[in-house]
């Protein structure tokens, strides 16, 4: 049995009320894929999204050739796969377990069916993706106009912004 507390540290999850939160946990199933597994692939119908609770998940785009560009690892309090069942089109990326991974699978037809009843997922929904935009945002910002120390300085904040939030450990140097 899942709690609210699991729940909210998902990203898209943590501003929902608790009622819309139950129907959310109902509705979800938890799945293990072994190491190696392939959860979805590129251009599949984005028929679930998966809230990780354990493991790594590689997110990566390919070419037939064999070059591979990952866009991320998904590991424990990630979401993902959420893309496809919010506008419905195929999966933009494939994703493969590097290790034993557990997680949530809430499908498309029980986020829909949630939605319609509960106008407070699609603000959730909204809110994410807002900040997936300015993330994504101020990634780019950092590539293309700042020199590499800089880059490596915006990359450490910026991992420790999505690690610690915006409340930063205090520094022990100071």
């Amino acid at each position: 049995k899942t709690t609210t507390v699991l729940w909210r540290s998902f990203r898209l999850f943590e501003s929902l009320e608790a009622p819309v939160l139950s129907q959310i946990i109902a509705a979800a199933q938890l799945r293990q894929w072994p190491s190696g597994t392939t959860l979805f692939q590129r251009g599949e119908a984005g028929e679930y999204l998966v809230a990780l609770t354990s493991g790594r998940i590689r997110l990566s785009v390919g070419t037939p050739q064999g070059k591979e560009l990952v866009l991320r690892h998904a590991e424990a309090g990630d979401v993902f796969g959420e893309l496809s069942l919010f506008d419905g089109a195929p999966r933009s990326a494939e994703a493969t377990a590097l290790v034993a991974s557990d997680g949530y699978v809430l499908s498309r037809r029980d986020f829909d069916i949630i939605a319609a009843r509960e106008p407070g997922l699609r603000i959730a929904v909204t809110q994410y993706l807002c900040r997936m935009l300015r993330d994504t945002t101020e990634q780019l910002e950092g590539l293309a106009l700042y020199n590499l120390e800089a880059r490596v300085a915006r990359f450490l904040l910026f991992t420790l912004r999505q690690i610690h939030g915006d409340h930063l450990p205090p520094n022990p140097l100071l």
